[in-house]
């Protein structure tokens, strides 16, 4: 049967000639990265297993599946296979499907194939719907895939029946209308009305804005099924991921990949253990959750998200105007006068603007999720780590601006080198 939306976009303007530039043809073309890539999963399903067993909601993850597995989509994939392996970890019974093969894959399919997805239905009890087509495999894969992988895999996972927790992205939040204020020097501010695909936005009348690229457009009617499907009683929550890949910067920068995955957890990226974790826990409490579309990223820290808030409205659409991206840096610096000297320590620069904040306290609080790594938790690991300047040891011991709220300790070592 031919999809509602297939007829879109028969010529397809974002394919290009080259090599594909996905994660998983980089790992594969590029061992350092794939090796990098896989210390990460591994780290990542250790501490959100561990994490997770001291919860409460460990045990009604137990309870939601019985002796049933949970079925990763995607589960070749980053966030996938790190789900599966955390599943592992916790003792779960859990059943990887993707298109490839892999360690972390026991059935290789499509999520477009509804048949073998129905197959996995009955010795299943829960999904992680994390398989989709990404924006990096724009230029290489046609919107008729898109399309099929994206929103038709959404659908027929949701065809089971079963509890289920979909990934989506805060890329689809990032229409022309937020680049234009961003280059404008706004700070934007995303929150869960961003872009709601159940709900009118004010500003641009009874439509949402139009995402810019096949990928957004794509992963925005997979939110309207899931939440046409919740609003007649299917058990499904969304969350929208923000960056998390371990090569993920898209903006040219001089900064070094470790100082841009840095400075991104102010409000713009999120650790992959963090990702993780929160999938769990979106899960555990999927049925309490019903409809709900939760935004992930690395909270603000405490001082900065104080002065923020103070400056901007309720969402996006009612944010600060001209200026305000560079004043919310400014603001950085003075909650964190510190913070200046400790990264010049490594080589690194903080932010001269912030230019969109993800706000993800109601996944904080709808999850009870406590992100292991900040901004705020790395400046506390660097605090505690020699310094190569004693003055500088000296005058930060001291210190009346210090962080009152105790995050849980980040590995230096690994956030230094951009391993998370």
């Amino acid at each position: 049967m031919t999809h509602p939306m297939t007829h879109f976009h028969e010529s397809d303007a974002e394919l290009r000639d080259g090599p594909p530039c996905d994660l998983h043809s980089l790992r594969q073309r590029d061992a350092s990265l794939d090796a990098l890539s896989a210390e990460i999963q591994h780290a990542a399903a250790t501490r959100a297993a561990a994490d997770f067993l001291a919860k409460e909601d460990a045990g009604a993850l137990l309870r939601l599946v019985g002796t049933k597995a949970v079925l990763v989509t995607g589960g070749a994939g980053y966030l996938g296979a790190a789900l599966v392996l955390t599943l592992r970890e916790l003792g779960v019974p859990v059943l990887g499907l993707d298109v490839v093969q892999a360690p972390t894959v026991d059935l290789v399919a499509s999520v477009a194939d509804s048949a073998a997805l129905r197959g996995c239905g009955q010795a299943c009890g829960a999904v992680l719907h994390t398989a989709a087509l990404h924006a990096t495999h724009a230029s290489s894969w046609h919107t008729r895939e898109f399309v099929s992988t994206n929103v038709g895999g959404a659908e027929n996972a949701l065809a089971l029946g079963l509890p289920m927790v979909h990934t989506s992205t805060t890329s689809l939040t990032i229409t022309a209308r937020v680049k234009q204020r961003e280059k404008a020097g706004e700070l934007v501010w995303i929150d869960d009305a961003s872009q709601r695909p159940d709900r009118r936005d004010p500003t641009v009348g009874a439509a949402l804005d139009a995402p810019r690229n096949k990928y957004g457009i794509t992963k925005l009617a997979a939110e309207q099924r899931c939440l046409a499907a919740a609003a007649t009683g299917a058990d499904v929550c969304i969350l929208r991921a923000p960056r998390f890949f371990p090569e993920d910067t898209l903006e040219e920068t001089e900064l070094s990949l470790e100082n841009t995955k840095v400075n991104e957890l102010l409000g713009r990226r999120c650790a992959l253990v963090d990702v993780v974790s929160a999938h769990l826990h979106a899960l555990s409490r999927v049925r309490q959750l019903r409809g709900a579309v939760l935004t992930l990223a690395a909270p603000l820290p405490v001082g900065l998200a104080s002065r923020v808030q103070t400056t901007r409205g309720p969402s996006e659409d009612a944010g600060p105007g001209r200026g305000a991206a560079k004043e919310a840096a400014q603001h950085l610096r003075a909650a964190y006068p510190y913070a200046e000297a400790l990264f010049a320590s490594r080589g690194w620069q903080l932010p001269d603007a912030l230019t969109r904040v993800y706000d993800s306290s109601a996944a904080v609080r709808e999850l009870c999720w406590t992100p292991r790594v900040t901004f705020e938790a790395l400046l506390q690991a660097m605090q505690q780590a020699p310094s190569p300047c004693a003055d500088l040891d000296e005058g930060l011991a001291g210190s009346k601006h210090a962080p009152e709220i105790v995050w849980p300790r980040v590995d230096l070592s690994e956030v230094c080198r951009g391993a998370f």
